[in-house]
């Protein structure tokens, strides 16, 4: 498993290097880890998977303010922009969150 944080959002990635990425986006009050089931069935074998600690939760730095859904739109965007032929899985909130960041920032995410 690789970790980094990127576009301020920590990140867990596990699987290929190449090919199609899967950004999963935990629900609120949770944390990237509520997809560590799935870093050892074969979607790992077939997507990168990029399992996102939202700003202010799990292992992403703390925020001085309470980050509003286009703040968090914005922060995902920037990630999904990074990585190339990547999509979006989301639990509960965080499904509402790419949503919002594809409206925010048409043509600039892969579909």
């Amino acid at each position: 498993m690789d970790v980094a944080l990127i576009n301020g959002l920590f990140v867990r990635m596990v699987g290929p290097q190449t090919g199609r990425s899967l950004i999963l986006l935990h629900a609120l009050a949770d944390s990237s880890l509520a997809f560590q089931p799935l870093f050892d069935t074969p979607l790992a074998d077939r997507f990168r998977l990029v399992a996102v600690d939202l700003a202010g939760f799990g292992a992403s730095p703390r925020q001085e303010h309470v980050r509003g859904m286009a703040e968090h739109a914005e922060a995902i965007a920037g990630l999904a922009r990074s990585i190339a032929q990547s999509g979006t899985v989301g639990l509960s909130d965080g499904d509402t969150e790419p949503s919002a960041s594809r409206m925010g920032h048409a043509g600039t995410l892969p579909p």
